[in-house]
């Protein structure tokens, strides 16, 4: 799953699962958590989601549903903003944030023999979401170690201000 759409679409094809895998789409986007259980709530509000608001008790609908709250807070670091003109509350994710944090957490929970592979593996999915996506990406594959792979995030965020924050509504 890497959107509604995409969910949306695995649902109409396969309504009686019990699962739905997300992938290569949670490394990229740690966010798409947030983004699939925004979209099944407004689906269920909005009544007019086809397949979700079809088959609200479906299997997949329920483990996604729950795997999407369990695991957003844990996964995307970020704040909640004013209601916007619907009454919605959007997820503000600070994406500078979520980068360090995975830095973090990779030098809290994993040998050290593997911080380098981890580091490049995940940032070569991560940094694909960015504007100068293929500059961020060499800059993180080519970091001599932890700290200098922190200086990079913060670097590439100093100079794309813009890219910081992502508004998920």
């Amino acid at each position: 799953m890497r959107d509604a759409a995409s969910l949306n679409a695995a649902l109409k094809a396969a309504p009686h699962v019990d699962g739905i895998m997300i992938a290569r789409a949670a490394v990229e986007r740690p966010w798409v958590f947030a983004m699939l259980r925004a979209s099944l709530q407004t689906a269920d509000a909005s009544q007019t989601a086809g397949v979700l608001q079809a088959a609200p008790a479906s299997h997949a609908a329920d483990a996604v549903q729950t795997a999407v709250v369990s695991q957003a807070a844990d996964t995307a670091h970020g704040q909640r903003a004013p209601l916007d003109e619907r009454g919605w509350q959007p997820l503000i994710v600070d994406r500078e944030q979520t980068a360090l944090d995975f830095i973090d957490f990779l030098e809290r929970y994993q040998p050290q023999a593997f911080w380098k592979t981890r580091l490049q593996r995940f940032f070569a999915y991560y940094c694909a979401q960015f504007l100068f996506a293929h500059y961020f990406t060499t800059r993180m594959l080519n970091a001599k170690n932890l700290d200098d792979a922190r200086e990079q995030v913060h670097d590439y965020f100093s100079k794309q201000p813009s890219e910081k924050l992502l508004a998920l509504t």
